[in-house]
């Protein structure tokens, strides 16, 4: 078996080709976070339509210029303008986001069953996006192009992974570190753009360098995928679907369930207490209603414990 490129190599290469582009792909990350900035004054105007039609029109953008950076990524080999580059992504924009719910679904899905099967099935889908990008595979067929390149390669490319997902945290941890030993204030903020534009390029070119190995590997002929793969992935969407319905319900039950018995209990509680001043005065003679609440409370209190 062929094996993939090394983890050194790959940081290599990334670096070499986000230093080549990374005032471009910085412009292109720009533009959604530039209309974001704009929010508070949309929220000034205290209208719930124009805030629903901004954040959906902001949602739509964040989304574009993920798929934007990574077709941009994708052909690293053809310069083009942000604005041009927003041009020729556009046409995928509805194929991405049909693959990202699709694929959010399905991992969800695997994760109800057990976090275990949804980690391997992430590791073995996790190359859908860029069948889409560098192959224009839509769909189900994106999924399944991304397994069958995974396959037979699941631990190098989960090693690769997880120490992409350790350089990063360290690359976090050292900056927001910096920032707040100086007092920087906001440096969460400033953190979090720091990695956008610079761990988000060269982790996107990282992940591509991978699936470009495993594709040369395995060639551009697609698979034959059985029926039983088809049929598991999209009984996963479907649960992965429906999971969160069912987690709602039952929270919902557990909620009813707890209220009417702690409503229940307390009126039992108050039931009782009544029955047993009424024997108390029939009984005893004791005349409840003439004592304050605290006194009548401390005379059962101290009568109980008798």
């Amino acid at each position: 078996m062929q094996k993939l490129t090394p983890h050194a190599k790959l940081f290599s290469e990334s670096w070499n080709l986000y230093k080549k582009n990374w005032m471009n792909w910085g412009l292109i990350l720009l533009i959604p976070i530039v209309f974001i900035m704009v929010t508070p004054a949309i929220f000034a105007v205290r209208s719930w339509i124009l805030l629903l039609v901004w954040i959906l029109l902001a949602t739509v953008l964040q989304v574009w210029s993920e798929l934007t950076l990574l077709m941009s990524v994708a052909g690293t080999g053809k310069k083009m303008n942000p604005i041009d580059a927003y041009k020729h992504s556009w046409p995928r924009l509805g194929a991405f986001f049909g693959l990202s719910i699709l694929l959010f679904l399905v991992l969800l899905g695997a994760t109800a069953l057990l976090v275990i099967p949804g980690i391997i099935l992430a590791i073995f889908l996790c190359f859908s996006v860029w069948t889409l990008v560098d192959e224009n595979e839509r769909g189900m067929d994106a999924l399944l192009r991304s397994k069958h390149l995974v396959k037979d390669y699941w631990w190098p490319v989960f090693g690769r992974l997880f120490v992409l997902a350790l350089v990063v945290g360290l690359f976090q941890a050292i900056i927001s570190g910096i920032l707040k030993a100086v007092g920087v204030p906001y440096f969460d903020e400033i953190t979090s753009a720091i990695l956008t534009f610079t761990a988000g390029p060269i982790a996107a070119v990282y992940t591509f360098l991978i699936y470009k190995n495993l594709k040369s590997i395995k060639g551009t002929a697609k698979a034959t995928a059985t029926s039983g793969e088809r049929t598991g992935l999209i009984a996963l969407a479907v649960l992965g679907f429906i999971a969160p319905v069912i987690l709602v319900t039952i929270g919902m039950l557990f909620f009813v369930t707890a209220t009417s018995t702690s409503f229940v209990s307390g009126q039992l509680v108050e039931d009782l207490q009544y029955e047993l001043e009424e024997e108390i005065q029939t009984d005893m003679g004791m005349d409840l209603d003439s004592m304050s609440q605290k006194e009548r409370k401390e005379y059962l209190r101290n009568l109980m414990g008798q």
